[in-house]
């Protein structure tokens, strides 16, 4: 048994550990082996488990007794690996392994910090089609090392980026050389699969369900916060940043006080849009954004300027850019509503749509769209979709919200598609009350989980967290919970981190909807409300009463580690 003390971070193999694809590269290699002559078995295949491509190609070649081609292999490795991307193409959150997102959501909970370590080139893709993503702080696989297991290489480095040395972290394996390759490292390994395979092991569970982590970790260790996102995300979809990039990201947060990172969390309202309304907020603290109401574009332009100059961290420059350009400065391209494109029956005008937008928006110094509305308007009266969205067809939605996305985020904007998770049900309005969307989850997975999918693989950088309930999943991901608990996905952590994060994949930034709407307000006080919708996975807060009360309850939350 591990001692309890000095373990602090966890190193997770992919296959046979959080997701199956054995069988995925078992059905590849076995084609592939065919054209060679091998009717590859199950036995057979085992010898290929934890290894590299090309060293399974090689350990195939031999059990075929065909000599190594001239190009090396790579053809048939090449070749392989397509195959195998097309059946891994099937995979969903339903695929993760027993234990396996619950063990990683209690690390998270406890401030373990986690990372991957595989072999596989593919990994990060497989991440995203389970929603595991956002549950892992480092990963390290095939793109980032260049050795395969026994070699410790990719556990070794994965210990580097956790901060943490070799001996305090614990692998989790599920095969041989997987084993090997920890023990090589100087690290403990957990088994994960049958004893008589595993037998290097410091021991072995059936699953991940097995594994108790206030036992096997050392939870006195002060916490690590985990809220920021790492740098292996930031690499990824839809932020795409560079190495110059996240340098400019981590050295910017690293010298901001606790206050400055605060202010950063907040989105205002330019109302008055004046120089003065602009330096009182200023003197609170610097927000981390604004929201341009509709005026002449040189008035837009001049304001905005003038915000920027006084910032040290660039301000995003948000805008209700729905209909056109228009909708931040009067005087610009009045295209169409989304329903008007959708009812052309042509995607690519809803494309010129979030063309224009952004295009024309940017050129006033916008560079944050509150837009598309991409809600299914299931419910002919309900208040908010009416023109505002693509319609009351999913999948129309959902190829106009995307193709929006694209053109609006290609000319330099950064979209924020709303309301998740989804209006359009009910016949109240959000401004008003907490609105609901009562569908079951297999409704909702076949409209509105079709459409935010959608839209998060075509790029959206942002989402818009709604006051909008939804008692199916709450209920779904918190058995027991009592209706009382069940709250708007702005202030609910299992809509918006556990659905839209950890099962969806979303690894963009979530804004709340205008917090001044009584949907926000009616479950709770402000002053709870304000912290608690970071803690239920809001990157930003969207307007204020009174920006310093809001800010000191902000503050309030985090020294209460709320």
């Amino acid at each position: 048994m591990l001692t309890t003390t000095v373990a602090r971070g966890a190193i997770f193999d992919l296959d046979g550990v959080l997701v199956d694809t054995a069988g995925h590269h078992y059905a590849a290699w076995r084609e592939e082996a065919l054209h060679l002559g091998l009717d590859l078995t199950p036995e057979q295949n085992e010898l290929l488990k934890g290894v590299g491509r090309m060293d399974a190609l090689a350990i195939v070649l031999g059990l075929a007794g065909v000599p190594v081609p001239d190009d090396g292999g790579q053809a048939i490795a090449e070749r392989k690996n397509r195959r195998y991307l097309e059946l891994i193409e099937s995979l969903t959150p339903a695929d993760v392994l027993p234990g396996a997102r619950e063990l990683l959501l209690r690390l998270r909970a406890i401030g373990v910090p986690t990372a991957l370590g595989s072999a596989s080139r593919n990994a990060r893709h497989i991440l995203s089609l389970i929603g595991l993503t956002d549950l892992l702080d480092v990963v390290v696989d095939g793109t980032v090392v260049g050795r395969a297991k026994p070699d410790p290489e990719v556990f070794v480095v994965a210990a580097e980026r956790l901060g943490l040395p070799p001996s305090e972290c614990v692998v989790f394996e599920d095969a041989l050389a997987g084993v090997e390759a920890a023990q090589a490292g100087g690290m403990r390994v957990v088994g994960v699969g049958e004893v008589a395979m595993l037998g290097g092991a410091s021991f072995v569970v059936r699953d991940l369900s097995e594994i108790r982590p206030e036992v096997l970790f050392d939870v006195t260790a002060p916490r690590r916060h985990l809220t920021a996102p790492t740098p292996d995300v930031l690499r990824g979809a839809p932020f795409h940043l560079d190495d110059d990039a996240l340098a400019w990201v981590t050295s910017t947060r690293e010298g901001l006080s606790l206050e400055q990172k605060v202010g950063q969390l907040f989105c205002l309202i330019d109302l008055p849009a004046t120089t003065d309304n602009v330096d009182r907020a200023f003197a609170v603290v610097e927000p981390g954004g604004y929201l341009r109401r509709p005026a002449p574009s040189h008035e837009i332009a001049e304001l905005t300027t003038y915000m920027q100059a006084k910032a040290t961290v660039p301000l995003l420059v948000a805008a209700n850019l729905e209909t056109g350009a228009n909708m931040i400065a009067t005087d610009l391209t009045s295209f169409g509503s989304p329903l008007q494109t959708a009812a052309t029956g042509d995607v690519t005008n809803a494309y010129r749509l979030g063309q224009v937008c952004g295009t024309q928006a940017r050129a006033v110094g916008c560079t944050w769209g509150f837009s598309p509305v991409v809600d299914v308007q299931l419910n002919h009266a309900n208040p908010m979709g009416l023109t505002r969205g693509f319609g009351s067809d999913a999948a129309t939605v959902a190829s106009h919200g995307a193709a929006f996305v694209r053109g609006m985020q290609e000319a330099g904007v950064a979209a924020s598609v709303k309301h998740w998770p989804g209006d359009g049900v009910d016949d109240r309005d959000q401004h008003l009350v907490t609105a609901v969307n009562s569908l079951s989850v297999d409704e909702w997975e076949a409209t509105f989980g079709h459409v935010y999918r959608t839209v998060i693989d075509a790029g959206a950088m942002t989402v818009m967290a709604a006051h909008i309930t939804s008692p199916a999943w709450s209920r779904e991901l918190r058995p027991g919970i009592a209706d009382e608990d069940i709250l708007p996905a702005s202030l609910a952590p299992e809509i918006t981190t556990e659905l839209l994060r950890d099962r969806l994949g979303f690894r963009g930034l979530v804004v709340t909807d205008a917090s001044l709407m009584a949907g926000m307000q009616i479950p709770m006080a402000r002053h709870d409300m304000v912290p608690a919708s970071i803690a239920a996975g809001c990157d930003m807060f969207l307007f204020t009463l009174d920006y310093a009360e809001d800010v000191a309850s902000l503050l309030d939350g985090v020294r209460r580690g709320v």
